[in-house]
């Protein structure tokens, strides 16, 4: 247990979840008591194992001589259930400063998780841009762009489907290429050779093969066959 936390001018300290802690040796010096009077009156209390399991928490600490030694941390529910054994002027005066501080510690962090919030959000949407322009790069290279390309490009958007599954002989698919052209009154129409080299760079998807021992792409067909 760091030192610091066992000797420090502070009533709460800050916790886990947004809320305020104390610890027993704050309570004993503050309310003049023993700590091992403070210990015995925790481990006596009479409330249920469920409220003190969430309300009172066993650690250690090392003292001057290095011993272990044991000391609770525990909520402001723990302390109100605790404080409330304590009587007299000065206990009272005290419990209103314990009631205060914490109040002003939940408020602070409060305030500074409202305050890691929106710089949090602007690291989540800068990841999440990030990974949206990894996908976009992998489907433009998978699927094509959805503009660009040249002729092939825009007769890859208009007239094939691009999927996994599909087979097209080469003779095939340039005689429909050509058509395409001759109907678009597009002139020249892309040489054979020229036609694959830029069908393969627009979609990385689109592969050559083989189908029934003539040359073939893969992954790309017709828009008007039967899927």
């Amino acid at each position: 247990m760091n030192a610091d936390l066992v000797k420090t001018d502070k009533l709460v300290l800050p916790g886990k979840g947004g809320q305020g802690v104390t610890t027993s040796m704050i309570v004993a010096e503050s309310f003049e008591k023993q700590h091992k009077h403070v210990l015995e009156a925790i481990r006596n209390l009479d409330c249920s194992e469920g409220f003190n399991r969430s309300n009172f928490r066993p650690v250690e600490y090392r003292d001057t001589k290095g011993e272990a030694r044991p000391m609770y941390f525990m909520t402001r529910d723990g302390f109100a259930f605790l404080a409330m054994g304590f009587t007299g002027k000065k206990a009272a005066e005290w419990k209103e400063k314990y009631i205060a501080a914490f109040n002003q510690m939940e408020a602070s962090l409060m305030a500074t998780r409202n305050q890691a919030a929106p710089a949090q959000l602007v690291r989540l949407y800068a990841q999440l841009d990030g990974r949206m322009a990894q996908m976009q790069q992998i489907l433009t290279r998978v699927c094509g762009q959805e503009s660009g390309g040249g002729v092939i490009g825009r007769f890859c958007r208009e007239a094939c489907v691009i999927e996994d599954g599909a087979r097209t002989t080469k003779a095939s698919l340039y005689y429909e290429f050509s058509t395409w052209c001759r109907t678009n009154a597009i002139d020249p129409i892309t040489p054979y050779n020229h036609f694959f080299r830029e069908l393969y760079r627009f979609s990385s998807f689109v592969r050559p093969c083989v189908l029934a021992g003539q040359p073939a792409v893969k992954g790309i067909r017709m828009a008007e066959e039967a899927s």
